[in-house]
């Protein structure tokens, strides 16, 4: 899942937000745009209010994608703009699973706990990745799977994800077995080939084009 910025350059006075790929707040209307494991889109949500990426999962985007799978848990994928202990409440008390990295300051895990790991992935070349694995415990906080990965720069990156000892932290069932360490970390950046879709579909077909600048008056309550 992605918040998907397009920049308004008409004269009507709607909001503003911060277009990262510009580096500058402007007039703009956002859309989530929800994309399967190997980068297919599968749907996308409007938002014509600009709202908290919060507010705009659970109450406009989750509904959506509970239309399309039906009940099963399904994980989904964001980046740190969704890290919020609230959130991960959120998203477990709907029944889904999540991964997405650790924001903030964190204490690297020791280098004697890091290993490599390969994975095949059916249709895409092997990878190879450093990882170490622990548990994120933190008051007031679900109990989540930490997983570091090594960097090339020998710093780490931290991803979270909700997990059997989560939903048994919660008193529920706990599901299918979790995912391998790799998989997790394969799945976690394989986000960029959203970022690539964006990018690609931006510059082919011209995404963010308005097709008219006709405007429909909000309800003012």
């Amino acid at each position: 899942i992605d918040g998907h910025v397009r920049a308004y350059h008409g004269r009507r006075r709607i909001g503003r937000t911060r277009i990262s790929r510009l580096k500058r707040v402007m007039r703009a209307e956002e859309d989530y745009w929800v994309h399967q494991a190997q980068g297919q889109p599968l749907l996308v949500v409007h938002e014509s209010v600009d709202s908290s990426f919060h507010e705009a999962l659970v109450n406009r985007v989750l509904p959506e994608i509970r239309e399309v799978v039906g009940d099963r848990r399904v994980r989904i994928v964001f980046d740190r703009e969704g890290w919020s202990r609230q959130l991960f409440r959120d998203l477990l008390r709907l029944n889904f699973d999540f991964i997405t990295y650790r924001k903030g300051n964190y204490e690297p895990l020791p280098e004697s706990d890091f290993e490599a790991v390969a994975l095949s992935i059916p249709g895409q070349p092997e990878v190879e990745y450093e990882l170490a694995e622990s548990v994120l415990r933190e008051e007031g906080w679900p109990e989540l799977r930490l997983i570091a990965l090594k960097k090339k720069n020998d710093g780490q990156t931290h991803v979270v994800t909700s997990g059997q000892a989560t939903w048994e932290s919660l008193g529920l069932e706990a599901g299918g077995p979790d995912p391998p360490a790799a998989e997790i970390a394969w799945i976690m950046l394989g986000r960029w080939s959203q970022e690539n879709w964006f990018k690609y579909m931006r510059q082919e077909y011209a995404l963010d084009v308005l097709v008219d600048y006709e405007v429909e008056l909000d309800d003012q309550e």
